[in-house]
């Protein structure tokens, strides 16, 4: 694939089995941003649990210029007979950045469209600016905080709540 612009595949397609161990690292690598404290990756029993629960709604992020696994997109939580759902990141640190923004611009349209949803909620630890400053930029606007919410690398943290419309 010639084209720059990241590209997607489903966990359910038969393809993204190339890439379920480079997840599963990236997966365990990065828990402690995506998850409370209480949540825990050791076992391929968790893995397993964790993917069963997504039912399909999760994504492999693929850099074509090298066709290495760059991270992944979740959906869960959906709400109100699918008019709502929330969304959760995880990329590998090399692909911070202009990558990212670019994954946001290319898939958000895509849940949107595919899906027919109104709302699209991330839900982001207060201590995460990075992450908050890129869904500002990608049109996200700020819905409201609940302060001490959880527990992440034993420390009580905040925890900020962004959203955006079809």
């Amino acid at each position: 694939m010639n084209n720059k612009n990241p590209y997607f595949i489903n966990i359910l397609d038969n393809y993204s089995l190339i890439f379920i161990f480079d997840f599963i690292r990236l997966l365990k690598k990065n828990k402690h941003r995506l998850f409370d404290d209480g949540d825990s990756f050791n076992d391929i029993k968790s893995i397993n649990e964790f993917l069963l629960s997504l039912h399909g709604f999760l994504w492999f992020i693929i850099d074509p210029s090298k066709n290495k696994l760059a991270g992944f997109i979740f959906l869960d939580g959906w709400w109100a007979n699918g008019y709502g759902v929330d969304i959760s990141t995880c990329f590998d640190k090399a692909y911070y950045g202009q990558f990212v923004r670019e994954t946001g611009k290319i898939f958000i349209p895509y849940i949107f469209k595919t899906y027919n949803i109104k709302k699209l909620q991330a839900q982001v630890y207060s201590t995460n600016i990075v992450t908050i400053k890129l869904l500002y930029d990608l049109g996200f606007k700020y819905d409201g905080i609940l302060k001490k919410h959880t527990i992440v690398n034993n420390k009580v943290v905040d925890v900020m709540f962004f959203y955006i419309t079809s």
